[in-house]
């Protein structure tokens, strides 16, 4: 039984205290990482980790033992936040773990959490308490803010009227209340590069100024804030801007990962490196708000988590298991022999970075370049071992050059530089360690380290790759990478294998997986009422019949003579430019009005009762969706009713968008419907909407009708305006889903990144550089490189894949030039293995007769 009495702990007033900051004690009791430290308001430090415990020290004259010990959380449930709340009938701490839970103790609750939340689906990374308000607020890797009412979590309550705040398209870092006397407002800070603020669960505002993950804040006053990102800045804030008031830079170049406000006047940053910087808030709120008064070293290579005592000390949570107190009182200061074998620690450690770095720069090669026809002027820096492409992507983004130059460049490293010319890519190994099925790989990152990455088989690949970029203090565009390398690796040992030409398991394009309704789950008939993508709609609006969109009737086939003047056997020989059935495309994908379906609708009218009373449709908007379902866009009169229907069915919660959205994309198909949601805030609204439904953890039939939506926007010029725009938004995502274990998303994400390629072939008159086109390559190169077979992948699905690739590099000799050093016929060849119908291998062809002709 655990009991804590916390008026035990002795405590004195912080006194003003103008010198440095030093070393006073050093706790050992972990068994790894400290992710989280807090304090009570008594003096008591709480601190969680790596080892699955939370332990509480109490500090008595200056010395800190270990009072207790929480009981072990769950196997794997790595404790990564601590909050705490002081209330009339005792004492709460909240344990924020990985598995998404989080656990409430409390006073006499024994030996078991009064209650455990489990309601994030990954690991909640903070907590903060609004004690005025009485509200625990989580953020978590799944994008998702909770706030919780504390009164509401004691034991055997299964009912909590907890909000959900949905908004972050990426890991929320950090939350803070601003503790106002009226409702309920906060701060959030995200991996997406944005602070939000919230009242209650709306977002009314969103702050952009950094270049990179925000993982801390700190509130200076009732209208000002702090934020410490990994682009190694601070940025001061005033609510009532969206942009900062000043930036200021850490004297180190490392990821800042924790913050903490001591007193009114200082500031303690620590982060990647074991670094701790001190600044003193300065009176004004501007630049010049923060001056660097303190920067100190310890011996470890990350500092996690740093809190405040009430007697001005500050916490620090180590990378290797140890909790450092740094304190300004000359009584508290540590004694000498620790303070000396902490600096000789430090100084074995400091040598050692040293040696890396001379051993680095020994290995460095400095050429000079020219660009077009310039003076030779701009200094490249090669790794010798390193590929020769890294260093090239850098020189281009430090240069802010266009990516068009990458591949010259690459080109230019390897023909001046022998190590380069010589490079053998080994970038990947796959190796089992060993250890119950454990697996890894190594990869070479760009300042010439080689990582390796370590997960087990049923592991969460995005919470490996979280774990892998931050340990390794990595930038936040090495998440997608490695997340998507250890779900292909996992893929691979998976125990379903199948032979390629005779084993069982292999999807079976017509086959009845995949053809199931995603409005309903049941299956649908593999002939007859049909929905074929880009078939027109018939006389009175609903869907043709057909069979499979790429070997049966009623599909429409790009390339065919309909619309074309000449026919393609009369048209000039240019082999960058080949034609046929599927190459280029010269329509887009669009998604229509299918058979009605009454389940589906039935299920519209269930969802409709568990929405929000505020957001319950009326009997005249159910027959107007109704209507919509059955006759296609044109079939409903009133416009106005239907937009003013849908914006209120889009406001519903995730679990019943679905047929809602389904009825959206059928709506856009009406040019006046599309432009109304093309242009102004709506437009801005909407594709916000749609790109968090497919960055959520919500279900692949949901991911697939935002992507036959976004298909459905090109139907028109507004819609096709306003896509273009977000190309780069959208792209990286479409190319994760095109390998979605969902038939149904993989075609329908393969249509989207078609008809962003069309339209991009379309346009290229008149864009002034060739980026899009290349970046679309690029993308594509990236989800595709380490997929070994594609024999699971549905094949009009493969072939829309193919489609985007051959228009993208149509006719463009410096894209063709950079999908053929990207290995595009590597690929190709792989997917035409796993194609069947001789349009599609066709099509493979075509794109390798491409690569032949530059």
């Amino acid at each position: 039984v655990i009991t804590v009495k916390m008026d035990d702990v002795e405590m004195t007033e912080a006194a003003t205290q103008p010198h440095d900051y030093v070393l006073s004690r050093v706790l050992m009791g972990h068994k790894g990482e400290v992710k989280s430290v807090a304090s009570t308001s008594q003096g008591m430090i709480l601190s969680g980790g790596r080892d699955e415990t939370v332990r509480m020290w109490i500090g008595r004259r200056g010395d800190y033992s270990e009072h207790n010990v929480l009981p072990q959380q769950p196997k794997g449930a790595i404790v990564y936040s601590i909050a705490y709340y002081e209330c009339d009938d005792g004492w709460r701490i909240f344990v924020g773990r990985k598995d998404g839970a989080i656990a409430v103790y409390g006073s006499g609750s024994g030996n078991e959490p009064l209650i455990t939340m489990k309601h994030h689906s990954s690991v909640v990374s903070c907590m903060t308490v609004d004690n005025r308000k009485g509200k625990l607020i989580s953020g978590s890797w799944d994008n998702h803010i909770i706030i919780w009412p504390i009164d509401e979590l004691t034991a055997g309550n299964d009912i909590i009227a907890a909000l959900m705040c949905e908004g972050h398209t990426m890991s929320v870092w950090a939350v803070q209340s601003l503790e106002r006397e009226d409702e309920l407002h906060f701060l959030s800070a995200s991996a997406d590069q944005s602070i939000r603020l919230w009242h209650n669960d709306t977002c009314i505002k969103e702050f952009k100024g950094h270049s990179d993950v925000v993982r801390s804040l700190a509130i200076l006053d009732s209208s000002h804030f702090v934020s410490a990102a990994n682009d190694g800045s601070l940025a001061l804030w005033n609510l009532e801007n969206l942009s900062p008031l000043a930036v200021e830079k850490a004297p180190h170049d490392e990821f800042m990962y924790s913050m903490v406000r001591v007193g009114s006047d200082t500031l303690v940053t620590c982060g990647e490196g074991g670094h701790v910087v001190v600044w003193r808030i300065n009176e004004g709120r501007g630049k010049g708000y923060l001056t660097q008064m303190q920067m100190m070293h310890t011996p470890v290579s990350s500092l996690w988590s740093v809190a405040a005592l009430k007697n001005g000390d500050v916490v620090l949570a180590s990378s290797d298991g140890r909790i450092f107190i740094l304190t300004r009182d000359d009584e508290r200061i540590a004694p000498v022999d620790i303070r000396e074998n902490l600096d000789a620690e430090l100084s074995v450690r400091l040598s050692a970075q040293l040696q890396q770095q001379q051993e680095r720069e020994s290995d460095t090669v400095t050429i000079k370049v020219a660009i077009d026809d310039g003076n030779p002027n701009m200094e490249l820096k090669y790794v010798k071992g390193t590929d020769p492409s890294l260093s090239a992507e850098k020189f281009v983004t430090d240069n802010n050059l266009p990516i068009s130059y990458l591949n010259e460049i690459t080109e230019y490293i390897k023909s001046n530089i022998p190590e380069a010319m010589n490079f053998a890519p080994k970038r990947r190994k796959i190796e089992n360690d060993g250890d119950g099925g454990k697996l890894s790989f190594s990869i070479l990152v760009e300042d010439g380290r080689q990582l390796t990455c370590t997960f087990d088989q049923n592991d969460d690949p995005d919470q490996v790759a979280q774990e892998f970029v931050e340990k390794n203090g990595l930038q936040i565009k090495y998440l997608g990478s490695t997340a998507q390398m250890v779900r292909k690796e996992q893929s691979k040992t998976n125990s379903t294998f199948y032979d390629p030409f005779t084993g069982g398991g292999r999807y079976v394009p017509g086959g009845m997986e995949g053809a199931a309704d995603p409005l309903t789950g049941t299956e649908l008939p593999q002939s007859g009422g049909r929905y074929i993508p880009g078939a027109p709609s018939n006389g009175n609006g609903g869907g043709l019949s057909g069979g499979d969109p790429l070997t049966s009737g009623g599909r429409y086939i790009p390339g065919t003579a309909t619309d074309i003047v000449m026919p393609n056997a009369s048209l000039p020989v240019d082999k960058k430019k080949p034609r046929g059935e599927l190459c280029p495309l010269n329509r887009y994908f669009v998604f229509g009005a299918e058979q009605f379906n009454q389940k589906a609708y039935d299920r519209l009218v269930e969802d409709n009762e568990k929405s929000h009373e505020a957001l319950r449709l009326r009997e005249d908007q159910l027959e107007m969706l109704k209507e919509l379902a059955m006759k296609g866009p044109d079939g409903v009169k009133n416009e106005q009713m239907l937009v003013e229907t849908l914006n209120v069915g889009l406001e519903w919660a995730m679990t019943e968008l679905l047929p809602i959205i389904d009825l959206f994309r059928i709506a856009i198909l009406n040019e006046d419907i599309n432009r109304y949601y093309s242009q102004g805030d709506r437009s801005v609204a909407i594709r916000e909407r749609l790109f968090a439904l497919l960055v959520s953890e919500s279900n692949d039939n949901l991911k697939a009708i935002v992507c036959r939506a976004l298909c459905n926007f090109f139907h028109h010029e507004s819609g096709r305006k306003m896509v273009s725009s977000e190309m780069k938004t959208f792209l990286p995502l479409l190319g994760i889903l095109i390998l979605s274990n969902k038939p149904i998303l993989q075609v329908a994400a393969s249509s989207a990144l078609s008809n962003w390629a069309f339209l991009l072939l379309q346009t290229s008159d008149s864009i002034c550089e060739l980026g899009p086109r290349e970046d679309g390559i690029r993308e594509i190169v990236k989800a595709l490189e380490s997929n070994l077979s594609f024999g699971q992948y549905r094949e009009d699905g493969l072939t829309r894949v193919l489609q985007a690739i051959s228009t993208l590099m149509w006719g463009d000799a410096t894209v063709i030039k950079l999908a053929k050093s990207r290995k595009i016929v590597d690929i190709v060849n792989r997917i035409k293995d796993a194609v069947v119908d001789e349009r599609g291998k066709s099509l493979c062809r075509d794109i390798v007769e491409m690569t032949y002709a530059v």
